[in-house]
C-alpha cells in the first residue's frame, strides 16, 4: 500500500518505526566508515567542531522534515474533513428540500380531497338526513366513498414512489400546462362545484418543462386555497403572455376574501408560502389583492428565460 493510501494514524505509526532506523543506520555507518577518515584528514579538533555541527543540526533537521510530513497529512485530512461536512450540508438541505417537495404535493394533492369529504359530510349529515332525505344521501355518500378509495389510492401511489426513490410532481413531463389546467378546472367543477374559467392574453411562449410544472403548481396551489378558504362560487384563471420574455398568471376568485394587513402580521397556512416560494425560484414576486367581502387575487408575473433557483 502507498503511503498516501494510508490513514494518518498509521502513516505516524510508519514514520515511527522508520526514521529511527533511518538516523541510527546513518550513525552507525558514519561512525564505522567515515570518522577516522574525518579524523585523520581535517584534524582533531576540526572532526569535533564537524560532528557537533552535524549531530546539532540534524536533531532540528529531522524535526522540521517529520513536522513538515505531518502538517501535510493534517492538511489532507482536514480537507477530506470539510469536504465530508460540506457533502453532509448539502445532504441535509436536500432532506430539507424533499421534505417542502412532499409537504407541497401532500397539501396540494392529497388535502383539497379530505377537506372536501369532510365537509360534504357534515353538509350531507346536517341536511339530508336531518330532512329525512335518505336517498340524496345515499347517492353523497356512495360518492364520497368512491372519492375517498381514489384519494387512498393516490397516497399508496405516492408513498410508492417515494420508496423507489421517484419525483413526486402532479405534472408530468410532456404536458401541455393549457390543458393540465383545464382537466383541474375540470375537477373542481365536478368535485367541488366551484365554477372556473380559464382565459388566455397574447400567444403563450414557449415554456421549458420545469417553469411549466412550477406554473401549474403555482395555479393548483391558489385553486385550492379558494376551494379551501374563499366560500367562493366562481374563480377565473388568466396566463397573459402578452410581454415579451414574460409570463404573467392571475387566479381571482368571488370569495370572502381576507385583511392582508392582518395575514402579512401573522401569515398562516401553507399554500401562499408554496407559491410565493415557487414565483421567487423564476424572478418573481406574488402579488395579493383582497379584501373582506370581495374576493381574492392572486398574480405573479415570470421570466420565461430566468435561470431557476434551486
Amino acid at each position: 500500500m502507498k503511503l498516501q493510501e494510508m490513514k494518518l494514524s498509521k502513516r505516524v505509526e510508519w514514520l515511527q518505526w522508520v526514521l529511527p532506523t533511518v538516523i541510527l543506520a546513518f550513525v552507525v555507518v558514519y561512525q564505522t566508515w567515515f570518522v577516522d577518515y574525518i579524523h585523520d584528514v581535517i584534524g582533531e579538533d576540526a572532526h569535533y567542531i564537524v560532528e557537533l555541527i552535524l549531530y546539532g543540526a540534524m536533531g532540528p533537521f529531522v524535526t522540521f522534515i517529520v513536522l513538515t510530513w505531518i502538517r501535510r497529512w493534517l492538511v489532507e485530512k482536514e480537507n477530506m474533513e470539510d469536504q465530508v461536512r460540506e457533502q453532509e450540508r448539502r445532504l441535509a438541505l436536500l432532506r430539507v428540500e424533499e421534505g417542502k417537495k412532499v409537504a407541497q404535493h401532500l397539501h396540494r394533492e392529497v388535502l383539497p380531497n379530505l377537506a372536501y369529504i369532510a365537509n360534504k359530510i357534515d353538509h350531507t349529515r346536517v341536511r339530508h338526513l336531518a330532512e329525512s332525505l335518505i336517498e340524496q344521501a345515499d347517492q353523497t355518500l356512495l360518492g364520497l366513498s368512491h372519492m375517498l378509495r381514489d384519494t387512498i389510492g393516490e397516497l399508496r401511489e405516492k408513498i410508492n414512489l417515494l420508496r423507489r426513490g421517484a419525483p413526486l410532481n402532479g405534472f408530468k413531463e410532456g404536458s401541455n400546462l393549457l390543458e393540465e389546467l383545464q382537466k383541474k378546472a375540470t375537477e373542481f367543477r365536478d368535485l367541488l362545484h366551484l365554477e372556473v374559467t380559464i382565459e388566455v392574453f397574447g400567444k403563450l411562449p414557449e415554456l421549458n418543462y420545469e417553469l411549466a410544472a412550477s406554473i401549474w403548481r403555482m395555479v393548483n396551489e391558489a385553486l385550492n386555497n379558494t376551494a379551501l378558504h374563499a366560500q367562493a362560487q366562481q374563480v377565473n384563471i388568466t396566463l397573459d403572455g402578452k410581454q415579451s420574455g414574460k409570463l404573467k398568471w392571475i387566479v381571482k376568485d368571488d370569495g370572502k376574501g381576507f385583511q392582508l394587513s392582518e395575514w402579512k402580521d401573522r401569515p398562516s397556512g401553507l399554500g401562499l408560502v408554496h407559491i410565493t416560494e415557487e414565483a421567487e425560484k423564476w424572478g418573481g414576486n406574488l402579488d395579493i389583492h383582497t379584501n373582506l367581502g370581495q374576493g381574492t387575487e392572486l398574480s405573479a408575473v415570470l421570466d420565461v428565460n430566468y435561470e431557476a433557483i434551486e
